[in-house]
């Protein structure tokens, strides 16, 4: 075993929940599937708290019912994961459906197995069974969708890309609206250049002026817009201080030269460029969303920053993603306004310990009802809708109720302190939650 291999090994033996085991989960740079990895990997890590519990205390029907139940959990959305990997694979084009389906049903058999052995009581309860699922899991997230879904198979997916549709899947979200929009719009921008390229290449007898004259629009269109969105994007990341814009405008910089010389070379009548415009294009600027905007905008801590300055919700409105769903959206936003009542009570001058204590624990009992009503909401329609997703996105929902409890009781006990980092902490959970689970499940619904 090479040194690698045994850190990995050791990460699997000892994590306890996601953040310890990130680090070595591959990305494969899908949105969904990358979600349902940490999903699947988090359910496998539940395994630790339940068999903690198991060895301190007798083995009760409880726990026994419940370790039962999210071994089926496990199943239920690795079998629901593995149709959306396949769907994808097949959509998209990719390489390896036949093998994929082959570990899919290994996988599965292996989980069964599990689940038939410990409720006919022939399994024994130890940090081992964690171990096995999470190894297997790991392997196969690190090789075969690694493999599957690497950029390099993309290519053809930007080659026969005609609509939005067909490329929307592999596009990252960067939890920013008006970025996502313009991504999506530049996009298009594209793919109108493309059509028009086609059409003028099936014109055999079409003078080069001619051809000139119908390139000009939709190429000085696609420069307008992308030029127009590497500027808002550059101003954002200097407001927010986020720390990447020399790299960022190398590459903005790298991409309108290239269009520019296109539209020089069509200038002066040279359209050699054309027939490999639509798939460098696309590739490029998927490329530079996946991973540079991703990793400025969507992983950076300067969101967090935002939170702690924000005065009042419309300095935040801009940063929560849309469903596409009135009412969802109208709940989101909804919370976030609640949330700064906290900022107004910690406002409030001469206000005795103790009444600041009760109406905080007042205001933390209003946000965990709210919550509890908006999630009925939200499941409601996607038991209508026939959602794959219910089981999950309801585990994670229940999973920030629970937290909300732990911080009601901790509030009536008076193990926490009260201070204004409670608003910046309850924002970030309930953003965070907006602009990516409540995205992947109702947002590609929408788009």
């Amino acid at each position: 075993m090479n040194r690698e291999d045994a850190w990995t090994a050791w990460l699997v033996e000892s994590a306890k929940q996601w953040r310890d085991i990130a680090s070595v989960v591959k990305e494969t740079q899908i949105e969904i599937v990358d979600a349902d990895h940490k999903r699947m990997t988090e359910y496998a890590l539940e395994l630790n708290h339940l068999i903690s519990r198991i060895k301190n205390k007798d083995l009760d029907f409880y726990l026994i019912t419940q370790l039962s139940d999210l071994l089926t959990k496990l199943y239920t959305y690795s079998a629901e994961h593995f149709s959306r990997e396949e769907y994808l694979i097949a959509f998209l084009k990719l390489p390896g459906l036949k093998e994929m389906e082959k570990h899919h049903t290994r996988l599965l058999k292996m989980l069964d197995s599990i689940i038939k052995e410990y409720q006919a009581g022939r399994l024994a309860v130890s940090a081992d069974l964690k171990t096995e699922i999470l190894n297997w899991v790991i392997k196969h997230i690190n090789g075969v969708d690694f493999e599957t879904f690497k950029f390099a198979n993309l290519s053809n997916v930007f080659k026969e890309a005609q609509r939005w549709e067909d490329v929307k899947d592999v596009i990252r979200k960067t939890g920013i609206d008006e970025m996502d929009r313009d991504h999506k719009n530049i996009t298009l921008a594209i793919l109108d250049l493309a059509k028009t390229i086609e059409g003028i290449s099936g014109s055999a007898d079409l003078e080069e002026s001619e051809k000139k004259e119908r390139l000009m629009y939709p190429l000085d269109y696609l420069l307008n817009i992308t030029s127009d969105h590497f500027n808002r994007e550059g101003s954002l990341i200097r407001r927010y201080d986020i720390g990447t814009i020399n790299e960022q405008e190398e590459k903005h910089l790298e991409f309108l030269s290239y269009l520019e010389r296109v539209k020089k070379d069509i200038s002066n009548l040279n359209f050699f460029e054309l027939p490999k415009l639509k798939s460098y294009t696309i590739e490029w600027l998927v490329k530079h969303i996946n991973v540079l905007d991703y990793d400025t905008f969507k992983r950076g801590d300067w969101a967090l920053k935002i939170f702690e300055k924000a005065e009042n919700e419309r300095d935040l409105a801009w940063i929560i993603m849309k469903t596409g769903i009135p009412e969802i959206d109208e709940d989101h936003l909804h919370f976030v306004s609640l949330v700064f009542k906290l900022k107004e009570l910690f406002q409030t001058r001469d206000l005795p310990e103790k009444e600041a204590a009760l109406r905080t624990l007042d205001l933390v009992r209003t946000y965990r009802d709210f919550a509890s009503s908006h999630f009925a909401r939200e499941e409601r329609r996607m038991e209508q809708d026939g959602s794959k997703m219910l089981e999950s996105h309801r585990s994670e929902h229940n999973h920030l109720l629970e937290t909300f409890d732990f911080y009601i009781q901790s509030l009536e006990s008076g193990m926490i302190s009260i201070t204004e980092n409670l608003k910046t902490t309850f924002l970030h959970w309930w953003i965070n939650h907006t602009n990516n689970t409540d995205i992947i499940t109702f947002g590609a619904a929408q788009t």
